[in-house]
């Protein structure tokens, strides 16, 4: 059973889609109830791997499809019994703030709204502070 957790992880991790996030929570809650034990070093080194590259395709494109996803990613690790390191994450994301939130903040659309909305929550997982304008 221990390898089948372990495989279904590898699957979530080298995905594209970070919506397979289910398959983690349903990991998760089967590792509980069988008394499994994860495999918490490879899982948080790849998971930071996977991370790093998904904040790398935020850095960009930050529009769009990458920002969502970014945030349904963060909140599955967050979930999770064991640490990823989220620096990497972090040291986008404030790239992001300084240079591409003050750009959109000034746009007054509903897709910059929209924008604003998910990095601000984004940024708030993250432990930033987001001063919306």
């Amino acid at each position: 059973m221990r390898l089948q957790i372990r495989w279904e992880h590898r699957v979530v991790v080298r995905s594209d889609r970070i919506a397979p996030g289910l398959y983690c929570y349903s990991g998760s809650d089967a590792a509980a109830r069988e008394k499994i034990q994860w495999d918490a070093p490879w899982l948080g080194y790849a998971l930071t791997k996977r991370f790093s590259h998904m904040a790398d395709d935020l850095a960009l494109r930050p529009r769009g499809d990458p920002l969502q996803r970014f945030n349904q990613a963060v909140d599955l690790v967050r979930s999770l019994p064991f640490e990823v390191d989220l620096a990497h994450v972090q040291n986008v994301y404030y790239q992001l703030q300084q240079h591409v939130y003050p750009v959109v903040a000034t746009e007054g659309s509903d897709d910059s709204k929209q924008w604003i909305t998910d990095f601000s929550a984004l940024g708030q997982k993250l432990g930033f502070s987001v001063e919306q304008k």
